[in-house]
């Protein structure tokens, strides 16, 4: 993001996602000068509800990172966005990267693959997706459209299609005590169903007046 050269030395410095780097030899060679820095932006944590030592993080441009047992592994590339173990099964994980991509393990992370309920549905950077509190089996997610699944992502269907006016879901929650009761938001509104999808009902009093802060300008 940034090249500056010193108008003492004549060395080149490079700031850029990867920390800070300098050339002596006008660029032909780099010298990392943050290499013994550990520092993540974390956009989002998924930790497992039975094995407190495991822990999925989606960190900015540098990958989703698992932690198991006091070690760090990458598990995929990229933009590292929402994330969450499976609370029945700590080998069933999911991972995302920025838009929606969805992918899934059932090894740990050994093994990922897509899951991504419709290619041509665009997600915000931050895309929402939630487990279901009572069936594991079950996980929404929120694009332009919203989706429920009910075997892991294999096949996906919308319980919301067009109520947003085409702006993306940021948000989702499912009642703990009711599952059948769905709230999913945008940047300036929330809905709400009782029936799990069939009906919907935009929420319009009562919420707390601010400032909505994007969490990604680009």
């Amino acid at each position: 993001h940034a090249l500056e050269i010193s108008p003492i030395t004549g060395y080149l410095f490079s700031g850029n996602d990867g920390g800070i780097y300098r050339s002596k030899d006008y660029g032909s060679s780099w010298t990392d000068l943050s290499n013994s820095l550990e520092i993540l932006q974390i956009y989002r944590i998924g930790a497992s509800a039975t094995r407190p030592d495991l822990i999925l993080m989606g960190s900015q441009d540098n990958s989703s990172i698992k932690l198991i047992d006091s070690v760090f592994k990458v598990v995929i590339g990229g933009d590292g966005m929402e994330c969450i173990v499976d609370y029945s099964d700590t080998n069933k994980l999911y991972v995302s990267s920025q838009g929606g991509k969805l992918k899934y393990s059932a090894d740990g992370g050994k093994n990922f693959t897509s899951i991504v309920p419709d290619t041509s549905d665009k997600g915000a950077w931050v895309t929402p997706y939630i487990i279901n509190p009572k069936n594991p089996d079950i996980l929404y997610a929120g694009y332009s459209n919203l989706y429920m699944t009910r075997n892991r992502g294999q096949v996906w269907h919308a319980i919301a299609s067009g109520i947003t006016g085409g702006k993306q879901y940021n948000a989702l929650a499912v009642a703990p005590s009711d599952p059948n009761t769905i709230y999913a938001a945008t940047k300036t509104q929330i809905w709400r169903t009782s029936d799990n999808g069939e009906n919907w009902t935009a929420i319009k009093s009562g919420l707390p007046s601010g400032v909505i802060r994007s969490e990604e300008r680009r």
